[in-house]
């Protein structure tokens, strides 16, 4: 392994991407005192700037499913809300039943995945944007299923789109 050149080349590319990142974080620390929040957590430097991130682990399983729950409800209009639901319960449907293909398992997983790590993690309201792209992929997907089901009935397929472009909206 180490004396294979694509090894060393995978290194230097490494350090190509997260160059920015190292050199932020060291002049963070030279004009603070400490890295950003994320490191300064891990390495337990506690400043007094980030005094409400360690906050978060303060809260039950069930406060934190609480939470998680609310921030998706308030960041998104009721339908679109209502949908997305529907839409993560659809595709989690087809995933537990071995119906869906290697994209819904996909995306179903990522999302499973991401809104553990939020929920376990207890994370702020900025950090459940991150969930909303996997929403949208779930709605356009569960969209176009029913719309593959209606597709012989135009009337049907005129009003579930007229239905759906006026009632969602993001915020």
């Amino acid at each position: 392994m180490f004396k294979n050149k694509d090894f060393y080349i995978a290194i230097l590319i490494a350090l190509v991407i997260l160059s920015p990142l190292i050199i932020y974080n060291y002049m963070v620390f030279v004009s603070r005192g400490h890295f950003e929040a994320a490191l300064s957590i891990i390495f337990k430097m506690n400043p007094d700037d980030y005094k409400g991130l360690s906050q978060a682990g303060v809260l039950t399983l069930t406060e934190k499913f609480r939470s998680f729950f609310d921030s998706h409800f308030s960041s998104m209009s009721l339908g679109f809300f209502a949908l997305g639901v529907i839409s993560v319960f659809y595709a989690g449907k087809d995933v537990f039943t071995k119906k869906a293909e290697f994209f819904k398992n996909f995306l179903f997983t990522h999302y499973a995945v991401a809104s553990i790590l939020l929920i376990y993690g207890g994370s702020q309201f900025r950090h459940y944007s991150l969930t909303i792209p996997f929403i949208l992929i779930f709605i356009s997907v569960f969209l176009y299923d029913i719309y593959k089901r209606i597709q012989t009935k135009k009337y049907l397929c005129f009003v579930f789109l007229l239905f759906f472009s006026g009632s969602l909206h993001i915020c």
